[in-house]
């Protein structure tokens, strides 16, 4: 048993894996300090791993002992004051100018950070992205002062949220998102006019033919041939374009009402299907049914895919469109401490990420103590592992296994790998420069697995901490299955008797009155006599009286 009689949970032999001491092999030690490849000062040093996988891994304690997860908790004491604003999906009429004054434009860009804050805290809907909305609440929590500063950047490259859609801009002239912003709003105003136009015409057309069709269908002489072979040509014609404009229509709207925080255009309420209905109902006066988003979002890619913006001030810049290449499938936020090194990048990519993984971008922030380096990562996965908390051999094998594939002719890298395929895969790595890893944001993950197929809630391989099973979660336990069991079977037990009770309680009552007829003896109890119970009886109606008398037996 453990502290405070809970149950020792028994960790799995293979998360365990206690480091062992590993002696390097003569010929091992011979091949990386004789002639070979060299290492550039900004690589990773492969050669130095025998000696750290010698070394024991020391274990983190103690006042002057610090790790990326820890630094992050104690950031998360207070947050931004004050209640969040709601979404943003609010769809405004055609303005006359959607041009920005400069007065206009410097307020915009300081509602930058609000927008993204309401973006990432009201977006994600907790029927669905429970796990998100956690995650988020916890990087919230950081101090008013880092949230507005360092944690604008990052909040814009939080995947797309469960009601708006986000796309990518490139912007090679330098524009500032007041400027972007204008552009796409006057062009979306503009595309919905011309839809609606279209809608309208082919409202008009469709209209003339259903009249045409219901006066010659009741002309006999005109038979079945309602309409000729052209006619019916034009009538199928206008039907698709009386359909295929309402989305597109929509799309314009939406595109009309977008917001441009460089490098991310959002479209705000896209996803919210009870949106788009009220939408579609204002839109056509209720004539469709319900509007699919994702014909939306097909329809909004349609038209900015193709869309190139040039200023005239730079003409040869062009300003295109792209479909975002993170997604809430792919994207990881991830923040490291490290002793400060310029091989930061390299340790960490070579450490923690798997080959087919891509840094985004690489974020440092403020020392720790003096003594660490801290920085914001976010990483594009390209499989479903995560990052571990320190380095450990399996993703250091794999990142070298890829280069040795494109350098055969290496011996001292062949030589490494050879050497680290015989270890443990989930064997910590000394590292001198103390690197550590705490993933802040990843829409679904499990820490115990480092994956993304499941969360940590729903992680079959976590263990039960009731029986000590590790095969198996708590909701799973037998025992808690047990209990579960026994608890429903006492409680229906208790609901059937006091339904009995109940039952022969109420036979006393009368059917159409309220008053308890509870028996109650005679007076003549007290003389010595023998009592006769008196039982009421339902009131009696006299024939021609309105009085009701109680009619009771002596």
């Amino acid at each position: 048993m453990g502290p405070g009689g809970k149950p020792k949970v028994r960790v799995r032999d293979n998360r365990k894996q206690k480091n062992k001491k590993v002696v390097s092999k003569p010929q091992l030690k011979k091949i990386l300090e004789g002639p070979g490849e060299a290492i550039g000062e900004d690589a990773f040093d492969y050669t130095d791993l025998p000696r750290r996988l010698e070394r024991d891994v020391p274990k983190h304690t103690g006042k002057k002992a610090l790790d990326a997860q820890e630094y992050v908790r104690s950031l998360q004491s207070r947050g931004p004051g004050g209640p969040f604003l709601l979404i943003h999906s609010r769809i405004e009429g055609c303005p006359d100018d959607v041009e920005l004054s400069a007065e206009a434009e410097e307020f915009d860009r300081g509602g930058d950070y609000k927008f993204l804050l309401n973006q990432a805290t009201k977006g994600f809907d907790p029927k669905i992205s429970l796990h998100a909305m956690k995650q988020i609440r916890w990087i919230c929590r950081t101090p008013v002062e880092v949230c507005q500063y360092e944690l604008n950047d990052d909040l814009n490259y939080l995947p797309e949220n469960d009601s708006t859609y986000k796309m990518e801009i490139t912007n090679p002239s330098g524009s500032t998102n007041g400027q972007l912003t204008s552009f796409l709003r006057k062009t979306g105003w503009e595309k919905f006019k011309k839809f609606v136009d279209d809608l309208q015409l082919a409202d008009a057309k469709y209209e003339v033919y259903l009249t045409k069709m219901a006066f010659e269908k009741s002309n006999s002489k005109r038979g079945k041939k309602i309409l000729t072979r052209a006619e019916m040509t034009e009538f199928m014609e206008v039907i698709d374009k009386r359909l295929n404009s309402v989305p597109k229509a929509l799309a314009s709207l939406l595109i009309g009402n977008s917001r441009v925080i460089y490098p991310h255009v959002y479209f705000p309420a896209l996803k919210d299907v009870g949106q788009l209905d009220e939408l579609e109902s204002v839109l056509t006066n209720d004539r469709f049914g319900s509007c699919d988003p994702n014909e939306v979002i097909a329809d909004i890619n349609e038209l900015l895919l193709d869309l190139q913006f040039v200023k005239s001030s730079t003409p040869d810049l062009i300003h295109e469109f792209k479909e975002c290449t993170s997604t809430r499938d792919n994207y990881l936020w991830a923040k490291i401490l490290y002793k400060p090194t310029p091989r930061a990048q390299e340790l960490f990519k070579y450490g923690f990420l798997h080959p087919s993984d891509e840094i985004l971008s690489w974020n440092e922030g403020p020392m720790v103590r003096h003594r660490w380096q801290s920085a914001d990562v976010e990483i594009q996965l390209g499989s479903e592992m995560t990052p571990p908390k320190r380095t450990i051999v399996d993703r250091v094998r794999r990142n070298l296994e890829r280069d040795l594939g494109a350098a055969t002719h290496k011996k001292k890298l062949k030589a490494v790998v050879g050497y680290m395929s015989k270890m443990k895969p989930y064997r910590k790595i000394s590292d001198p420069f103390d690197m550590s890893c705490v993933v802040k944001f990843c829409y679904q993950f499990c820490a115990f697995c480092h994956t993304t197929d499941h969360t940590f809630q729903d992680c079959p391989r976590k263990g039960c901490y009731v029986c000590g099973n590790d095969y198996h979660s708590r909701a799973n336990c037998p025992e808690v299955l047990k209990q579960k069991q026994a608890e429903k079977k006492e409680r229906e037990e208790a609901t059937e008797s006091s339904d009995s009770s109940s039952a022969s309680y109420m036979d006393v009552f009368d059917n159409d009155t309220e008053v308890e007829s509870e028996p109650e003896y005679d007076v003549r109890e007290d003389l010595g006599t023998e009592p006769k119970v008196i039982v009421h009886k339902e009131p009696t109606v006299r024939p021609g009286s309105s009085e009701t008398t109680l009619a009771a037996e002596a």
